[in-house]
């Protein structure tokens, strides 16, 4: 499942708050969930890129070590999906994603942290 989100402000001013002084750019953020692979069956192959700006993935995790750590594992990074090979290094919704951003270079990918289904 994908949620969209559109502002006419910059990015950089959603995330903080400042003065700016560059040209106003549609923001269309596309909200895409690790799971949605698997009983939905929605893939990052299946979103519209063209017609959006930047993608939230969800959900990375804080580890006990206090740093950022994927989410799923076998989602995010191990799940063979449409083009991977079955022993290339990067495999799941990462590489999806770095092939739909070659493909489409001004797409920005942001990564949400923690989430409701993971701290209860």
């Amino acid at each position: 499942m994908c949620y969209f989100f559109i502002t006419d402000l910059p990015f950089d001013n959603l995330l903080f708050n400042y003065p700016y002084t560059r040209k106003t750019i549609p923001v269309v953020l596309a909200y895409f969930t690790s799971w949605s692979i698997y009983k939905r069956q929605y893939f990052v192959y299946n979103i519209t890129a063209n017609k959006i700006t930047h993608i939230s993935y969800a959900f990375a995790l804080i580890n006990s070590d206090g740093c950022i750590d994927i989410g799923d594992p076998h989602a995010d990074t191990g799940a063979v999906m449409l083009g991977d090979k079955l022993k290339q290094p990067l495999r799941g919704n990462f590489y999806q994603l770095k092939k739909l951003k070659r493909k489409y270079p001004h797409l920005r990918t942001l990564i949400a942290i923690g989430g409701y289904v993971i701290f209860p």
